[in-house]
């Protein structure tokens, strides 16, 4: 089983204001879709919330594992599964998994942060600009010096709203089994 992350978050680690993301960048939302198609995207139910609304459905070609204390609030769907406990989820993860499953965590700021740990890679998007208006981060302190490894980098590229960001590909070595 392989527990991977992806994230797009600016310098100081920030991701969202009210339930939405910082900025719109196509280029990453093409990249996140390539990462995580045909793959298990764990999830809030703020997050899951966030992509009904946008998209009006769970994401395409993906199994959307949403974690909630109450699953009486979500809408459901057929590529969709809520668990009301870490435990629960963590017992479908085994019962699913095989050699090449690889589980996305795709948000918010209590996901990653209950996930870091097990995380093996980071997909991270890195927008070189300090929002001001935030209110959820992702765990970056989490991750020490000595315990990751950059395994692809990508050269800066600009959004349309003229930010500076770049991909990179995070190894952990430190993560712990679920």
């Amino acid at each position: 089983m392989k527990i991977s992350m992806i994230v797009a978050c600016d310098t100081n680690g920030a991701i969202g204001y009210e339930n939405k993301l910082l900025t719109h960048i196509p280029k990453d939302m093409k990249h996140f879709k390539e990462k995580t198609v045909g793959k298990y995207c764990i999830m809030g139910r703020k997050t899951y919330d966030s992509i009904l609304k946008k998209n009006g459905e769970p994401l395409k070609d993906r199994v959307s594992l949403v974690l909630t204390s109450d699953t009486n609030k979500l809408e459901t769907h057929d590529r969709m599964i809520a668990f009301d406990s870490f435990e629960g989820l963590k017992e479908y993860m085994y019962k699913v998994e095989s050699e090449d499953t690889e589980f996305m965590v795709i948000g918010g700021e209590q996901i990653y942060n209950l996930f870091i740990k097990y995380a093996q890679t980071i997909y991270l998007t890195c927008i070189n600009h300090r929002f001001e208006q935030v209110d959820s981060f992702f765990p970056i302190k989490e991750i020490s010096e000595g315990t990751l490894e950059i395994k692809e980098v990508s050269t800066p590229q600009t959004s349309p709203e003229g930010y500076e960001y770049r991909f990179y590909t995070l190894g952990l070595f430190n993560f712990k089994k679920l």
